[in-house]
């Protein structure tokens, strides 16, 4: 299964903390960048990103898995 993410944060380091906290979970096989570039919304300066990310072909998500396993930070 492949999902793709669109999302908003305020910095490159985000991102990446973003990216990292993906690629730690056990669901997870790969996670990819696909852009991420400076985007103006009310006067705020944010990176807009899109990653692709590929779940491990014997994952089963309905197994015990909390959705803050998954989020930046724990964050939801």
């Amino acid at each position: 299964i492949e999902l793709w993410i669109t999302g908003h944060a305020g910095t490159d380091v985000d991102v990446a903390r973003f990216i990292a906290n993906l690629a730690r979970n056990h669901l997870i096989s790969q996670v990819d960048l696909i852009y991420s570039e400076q985007k103006t919304y009310r006067d705020l300066q944010l990176r807009e990103f899109q990653v692709r990310l590929e779940l491990r072909p014997d994952t089963d998500v309905r197994a015990n898995t909390k959705a803050s396993e998954v989020t930046h930070g724990g964050k939801v």
